[in-house]
């Protein structure tokens, strides 16, 4: 098993854990498509071993979060204008949970670069 491949696990799953809400579709539904399709990949290689093909697939999931992570920071950075009028309290839980996504998708997709 590569060693960074439990971190990577963790950070999918931490990923899932806040992510329920996101049932809707859009972006937030993809995100969480991708996420969950990547984590059964994971747990497939980390239990089984890899077969032909896990590569390939893990990294095609990989640019694909890495576009909607951009698209959704993007949707993220144009809401947080709008919830800057509503108050300093719904400006602040935006930021927070701005960079609390921002923060975990990063390390989830730098754990990733080294596989």
């Amino acid at each position: 098993m590569h060693p960074r491949l439990p971190g990577l696990m963790l950070c999918v799953a931490l990923l899932l854990a806040c992510c329920p809400a996101w049932a809707g579709g859009g972006l937030e539904s993809d995100l969480n498509t991708a996420l969950g399709q990547s984590a059964r990949l994971l747990e497939t290689v980390a239990f089984k071993g890899p077969s032909p093909g896990d590569l390939e697939r893990f990294l095609a999931l990989r640019e694909q979060i890495q576009t909607l992570h951009l698209l959704l920071t993007n949707r993220f950075e144009m809401r947080g204008r709008r919830t800057a009028a509503l108050g300093p309290s719904a400006d602040q839980r935006h930021r927070d949970m701005q960079q609390a996504y921002g923060a975990v998708l990063d390390a989830c997709l730098a754990h990733s670069q080294v596989i």
